[in-house]
């Protein structure tokens, strides 16, 4: 058995608590961890309080959670066993991913088994467990905003609104690392210290200054907040510039792909929302841009 950290009703955080569940076995191509790390995503709050209600619909769970559903979907520990089938990890190997907890056991366990070909790699080598753990879900969401869905290019002019959170100073610091010749992030002037130090080249105050107004020939826009109209953002874009969505509030999400898509036919600039497809490959992708001290995570205390 091993201690992990449960929900058996959606609700606030009062509804977790630390029950004693079995420890995993690996299958034959599996991989079993035991956590040294664990992270906490907005994601994952969300989820275990089952609101809005469409987020119950997603998981299969509506009225209720899967008995002692364990939360958390960011790890970084050591391999602890492996199926039969699987070579490309071992044991003792130092490893960091994400885990859908809703259909597998969470981070928050002492141990996690996932599939050897899930969103698992190898950890940076110079990254403490604790930064390993708080890279995969905000560091894949911005590396796919960028590279994948922004089409970002070397040279480009890029701004993050919502640049002081988890997923923002990622995007910076990836714009950056991908070719970005300008990074503006978005965001209040308490966090503008820290901005700059992940990368910014220029920080837009939001509670003094309206970006849609003040900035232009932006080649790609990743706002992560959402608290702008889609036409005004798209005259802070170039013509043939790109607007991204991606994270924000679930309660908005449909409101704002439903204006997206409305919108699209009618301007030149690419809107995109951007789902994050976690990956294997794109962890190790992150992990050589973090051992290059192209990225550095800055977790902060639970």
């Amino acid at each position: 058995m091993m201690k992990a950290l449960v929900y058996n009703s959606y609700g606030s955080v009062d509804v977790l608590s630390v029950h004693e569940v079995p420890t995993p076995t690996p299958g034959p191509d599996q991989v079993v961890v035991k956590v040294a790390a664990a992270s906490v995503n907005k994601g994952d709050t969300i989820v275990s309080s089952g609101s809005p209600f469409a987020v119950r619909l997603a998981t299969g769970c509506v009225m209720r959670p899967k008995p002692n559903t364990i939360i958390g979907s960011d790890f970084a520990g050591i391999v602890s066993a492996v199926g039969d089938n699987v070579k490309t990890f071992a044991v003792g190997d130092e490893v960091y991913g994400q885990i859908d907890f809703t259909r597998h056991g969470g981070a928050m366990a002492e141990y996690v088994c996932l599939g050897a070909t899930d969103a698992i790699a190898i950890k940076p080598r110079n990254l403490s467990f604790a930064q390993a753990a708080a890279m995969p879900v905000a560091a894949q969401t911005a590396f796919q905003a960028l590279r994948d869905d922004g089409k970002l290019q070397s040279g480009s002019n890029v701004l993050v609104n919502g640049g002081s959170g988890g997923v923002g100073s990622f995007a910076i610091q990836l714009a950056k690392a991908l070719g970005a010749a300008h990074v503006t992030a978005v965001c209040s002037s308490s966090h503008a210290d820290a901005a700059c130090s992940h990368g910014a080249d220029c920080v837009v105050d939001y509670e003094k200054e309206d970006f849609t107004t003040t900035q232009n020939d932006v080649d790609v826009v990743i706002d992560l907040v959402g608290n702008q109209g889609l036409r005004k953002c798209c005259k802070v874009l170039k013509g043939d510039g790109t607007y991204v969505t991606a994270g924000g509030s679930p309660e908005t999400f449909l409101g704002r792909l439903f204006r997206l898509l409305t919108l699209r036919p009618f301007v030149s600039q690419r809107l995109v929302v951007s789902m994050l497809t976690p990956s294997q490959a794109l962890l190790q992708t992150l992990a050589e841009l973090a051992e290059e001290n192209k990225v550095v995570p800055y977790p902060g205390p639970c």
